[in-house]
């Protein structure tokens, strides 16, 4: 390989790098941040009984978002008296182009672990609905 072969190569690979690197910023304009919302959580799921010290699963159902666009970004929980509330968000990405697919919880877990024995109540909050309520025995 003769010299400037091999530096059109160096200059190629710097230029892709670039790209590679900065490629989100080019298809995102500064105006339009990331839109973190409160999910319409439609239903949840756990078990009704507990050994103290076992975790708890949660389980979420519902939609996300209509397109491809949406996602879901992470749960927020609140220790409440004789329980737990849960938060859980999605994002809506901005995009030129968003998939034409239907975004799902399916059944995404947040994991608990009670500290005491008793009944302990989920509490899960919905934007312009009353909770999703939920009792857990812990025993």
């Amino acid at each position: 390989m003769n010299m400037i072969m091999k530096r059109q190569i160096e200059i190629l690979a710097v230029i892709l790098l670039s790209l590679t690197t900065f490629s989100c910023d080019l298809f995102n304009n500064d105006d339009d941040d990331d839109d973190v919302f409160l999910i319409e959580v439609e239903s949840i799921a756990a078990p009704e009984s507990v050994m103290l010290g076992d975790s708890v699963a949660v389980n979420f159902f519902g939609t996300i978002g209509p397109n491809g666009c949406f996602s879901f970004s992470h749960f927020e929980a609140t220790d409440i008296e004789n329980g737990i509330e849960i938060d859980a968000y999605g994002q809506y990405i901005h995009s030129r182009v968003c998939a034409a697919v239907i975004v799902d919880l399916d059944g995404r877990a947040y994991y608990y672990v009670p500290e005491t024995r008793g009944m302990k109540q989920v509490r899960v909050n919905r934007q312009n609905r009353d909770p999703l309520e939920r009792v857990i025995n812990v025993e």
